[in-house]
């Protein structure tokens, strides 16, 4: 684990019992339900699968977030993915987009609602294993990182 990893890590534990000391235990397991609530939310669990060299899964994209996005980032197991290797897909009729022709003068415009298909190509064949991803999303308003790490078993498409 690296050190700003540990320091984050270190700040989450210290504010959870910060939260617990002064509301009590229900207040810190509440807020875990809500946090799991809107990552269950967004990401739509199970729909992370590899044919080939290819892995996709789904957003359900839910009226949290609209907008239009000047870059797109995928961490696989906490390697990033080239740009030309990540594809995006603002709703199930729309083409691919790769994230390499994602900029401020192409943004990709994401609509509350309507699912967002994400597509890379990755290494390994890591069927049936645990995996972490994060997506990033830089958007043109505040704030300007929008980030989702989910960790799910990759299925077979």
């Amino acid at each position: 684990m690296r050190a700003g990893a540990v320091g984050r890590a270190l700040s989450v534990v210290r504010q959870g019992l910060e939260l617990g000391l002064e509301y009590g235990p229900r207040s810190v397991e509440s807020l875990l339900w809500v946090a799991e609530t809107i990552e269950e939310s967004v990401y739509r669990p199970g729909s992370l699968a590899r044919s080939g060299g290819t892995i996709r899964f789904e957003l359900g994209n839910p009226p949290l977030r609209t907008g239009a996005f000047s870059a797109a980032r995928l961490l696989w197991e906490r390697q990033p993915v080239p740009p030309s290797r990540l594809r995006v897909r603002p709703d199930p009729l729309s083409p691919w987009r790769s994230a390499d022709g994602i900029s401020p003068d192409a943004p990709i415009s994401l609509r509350a609602g309507v699912p967002i298909g994400v597509e890379a190509d990755v290494p390994g064949d890591d069927v049936g294993s645990t995996v972490t991803v994060r997506l990033e999303l830089e958007s043109r308003a505040i704030p300007p990182l929008v980030w989702l790490e989910f960790r799910d078993v990759v299925g077979r498409e």
